[in-house]
């Protein structure tokens, strides 16, 4: 092999999920997104050992535990990634548009299609499994589910669900009301029914594209987080398709990640990662790293995400950080290696900036409408954040109890008065409304 600089703009990062912790799957070529940098490493964990008879120098170099951990960094272009930061996904929703639990959601299959000539139908597959209220179904085939004609002018966003009607499946198409920003109209869904999709109806559209029919991921909290190998290649210059040199971390699992937006940040939504593992191996001779499918899809960007703030309160964001801590700790032992990771507390922080436009969440601070000093009582709200993007993408953080830890206020001759709000969060959900992902 000619020896030949390794360099960072011919690298690449993915993972595969692991069915066993710490085996290596079969494929690891999943991508994270946009990565833009890996720096998880090994600590080889080397001692140096004195004694009487090695005078000053040290008498011998010993070998100790080997701990896997580092950073990762990449641009998402989906939500599904987070699964692996709280601990578990579900697919489909429930009548009322509310998250799927074990007794209703979509097990398998159940994707919603664009037809092979595009009209204003879509069309469901057979041999899909879905619960409702604790029993299993299996789809049967429905080649035309019509949507309603578009509006002359205005977008909407209908919903499509379904039930089972002895044996066979039923599907049902809830128009939303056009509007500039439309909403689905989770309301008249029937009940009973199991959410599969959404349509994004364009204004005087007259076909449905797959690109159009958006499918809804939930995010929640697990006790046990799921793990992963991730590969770090670093392919060769050359480009022969051989020697590339390929690192591959096992039983890697999420200790904490984190994202921020701020007024005016000339670049995309991050995510950034903290992992921990417990094995690293590498090939280095006449290895051929994974291909990894480049996705397309578009970022995330900070003018069009949004904070909701208790009930239906929407405020200018300036700035808004968040971040999960699953307290992971290396455990047990396998040679030199850790044997396990064992998941700690869980903790949740976030700090948003905010124009003060009137005196709610001083209020909320002190524990009370209307309080004007601490109260014996916290002051819960909900809060929500939403990441946006084109065509009714989006990935929501929704944190049903929250409070605030402080609420400084800044005044600045040139700029409005802003609050800077410290929050204190006990739990999440994540919601991901997605045109490019379909149920797997």
């Amino acid at each position: 092999m000619t020896d030949v600089d390794y360099k960072g703009s011919s690298a690449q990062t993915s993972f595969g999920r692991e069915t066993t912790f710490g085996t290596k799957p079969t494929n690891t070529n999943e991508s994270f997104g946009k990565v833009i940098s890996c720096s998880i490493q090994n600590d080889s964990g080397i001692f140096r050992h004195r004694d009487k008879s090695s005078g000053r120098n040290v008498g011998q170099l010993v070998p100790g535990r080997i701990k896997v951990e580092g950073g990762l960094e990449y641009t998402p272009q989906n939500g599904l990634f987070l699964e692996y930061a709280f601990g578990t996904k579900r697919m489909g929703a429930k009548a009322d548009g509310t998250v799927a639990d074990d007794d209703t959601e979509v097990v398998s299959g159940c994707t919603i299609e664009d037809q092979t000539v595009p009209d204003m139908t879509v069309k469901l597959g057979s041999g899909g499994s879905y619960d409702i209220g604790g029993s299993n179904y299996t789809t049967t085939a429905l080649a035309t589910i019509t949507i309603t004609a578009a509006h002359a002018t205005l977008d909407r966003v209908d919903i499509v669900s379904i039930h089972d009607n002895a044996g066979t499946t039923v599907a049902t198409v809830t128009d939303g009301t056009p509007a500039t920003s439309p909403v689905p109209d989770y309301a008249s869904v029937p009940s009973g029914d199991l959410i599969l999709a959404l349509v994004y109806t364009r204004a005087a559209t007259t076909t449905i594209l797959q690109a159009d029919i958006r499918h809804i991921f939930w995010i929640i909290e697990a006790r046990e987080l799921p793990s992963v190998t991730i590969e770090d290649d670093y392919l060769n210059p050359n480009l022969t398709g051989t020697d590339d040199i390929i690192r591959y971390f096992r039983g890697c699992k999420l200790e904490s990640i984190s994202y921020s937006v701020a007024m005016g940040q000339a670049e995309p939504v991050g995510f950034k990662l903290e992992m921990m593992g417990i094995k690293d191996t590498t090939n280095e001779s006449g290895a051929t790293a994974s291909v990894i499918t480049d996705s397309t899809a578009k970022f995330y960007l900070e003018w069009n995400t949004q904070i909701e703030i208790a009930s239906g309160t929407n405020y200018d964001l300036n700035d808004f950080s968040f971040s999960i801590k699953n307290g992971c700790k290396h455990k047990g032992t396998n040679g030199r290696y850790y044997s396990k990771i064992v998941e700690g507390v869980r903790e949740y922080s976030a700090n948003a900036k905010i124009d003060l436009i009137n005196k709610l969440e001083i209020e909320r601070y002190y524990g009370a409408s209307g309080a004007t000093e601490a109260e014996d009582d916290i002051g819960l709200f909900t809060l929500k954040h939403t990441l946006k993007r084109a065509n009714y993408d989006f990935i929501e953080f929704s944190f049903p109890e929250a409070a605030y830890a402080k609420v400084p206020i800044s005044d600045p001759l040139d700029d409005a008065i802003q609050q800077e709000l410290d929050i204190i969060l006990s739990s999440c959900t994540v919601q991901l409304v997605d045109g490019t992902e379909t149920y797997g």
